[in-house]
């Protein structure tokens, strides 16, 4: 085990970078205590592997990716989510920094603008002969709230109710210019079980883009993703009257009629995740 105490590259400048006999290298954030490094160290998965640890929570399983939830006592014994991407195929391993790592990255430049995320404790990357064959982020679990499609389900609220609560979130991507390109029910959470919908926070950054704040574009592209990602018989509902609610809420500068107009286009011809995180360059 080798913890040196110099600063990793310029985008990993603040954390602490451990390296483990196995091949894998660790950066923990400035939240990861040196006792808490050690810990993680010893007990976080090599993640060049998708088999899930016995002790932990599954949350997700899918072609390239594992999420549970453990109990990170490295992070002073509260609960976190891992997110590991086991890289088999050839292709991906060439192209591993579009997984973990840029997950990592854009968390950090989300915070940087104000939008409320879980905390991020760690990145991990293993190695061998010199290909990456599988990377990780550890994040806060937020306790004590619940996302939009989960407060949607309860018996006394329906997904168009549910759905104002993500006004203010959506919103705050808008006003920022931090654009998660998979904005949608599942991953705004709101906080006291959804009770307050200005305390949110927002998961899921692996597919983002940062643009001037408010740029014109960005409302809509957020808010239509967000109809198409909504539960079929609701969609209609969100189009005809949530969407001037948002615009509203946001103090777009185009009218209703051009608004609306410009969100059915993109319903009907909806842009690839790659098309809509390059529509505005990055600053």
């Amino acid at each position: 085990m080798v913890c040196p105490t110099s600063k990793a590259s310029f985008s990993f400048q603040d954390c602490q970078e451990c390296r483990r006999t196995d091949g894998t290298t660790f950066w923990f954030t400035p939240l990861v205590s040196d006792a808490g490094a050690k810990h993680l160290l010893e007990t976080l998965p090599n993640p060049r592997f998708d088999d899930p640890d016995p002790q932990a929570t599954l949350l997700k399983k899918a072609r390239q990716r594992l999420v549970t939830k453990i109990k990170a006592d490295g992070v002073g014994g509260t609960s976190a989510v891992i997110k590991i991407f086991p890289l088999r195929n050839p292709i991906s391993r060439l192209r591993h920094r579009k997984y973990a790592y840029t997950e990592f990255i854009n968390y950090s430049k989300a915070q940087a603008r104000g939008i409320p995320t879980p905390k991020v404790y760690a990145f991990w990357e293993n190695r061998k002969f010199g290909l990456v064959n599988g990377s990780g982020v550890l994040i806060e679990f937020l306790e004590g709230y619940k996302n939009i499609l989960e407060i949607s389900q309860e018996t006394d609220i329906d997904y168009q109710q549910a759905a104002l609560v993500a006004i203010p979130a959506i919103c705050a991507m808008y006003e920022t210019g931090a654009f998660n390109a998979d904005g949608r029910d599942e991953n705004i959470y709101i906080a006291n079980n959804g009770a307050s919908p200005e305390q949110f926070s927002i998961i899921d950054w692996q597919y983002a883009g940062f643009s001037v704040p408010r740029s014109d574009w960005l409302l809509e592209h957020l808010v239509a993703y967000f109809i198409r990602k909504a539960p079929e018989q609701d969609q209609g509902g969100l189009r005809n009257v949530w969407t001037e609610k948002v615009r509203q809420a946001a103090n777009h500068p185009a009218s209703a009629d051009e608004f609306q107009s410009r969100i059915d286009r993109l319903l009907k011809r909806p842009p690839s995740t790659n098309q809509r995180i390059a529509i505005t360059p990055l600053e």
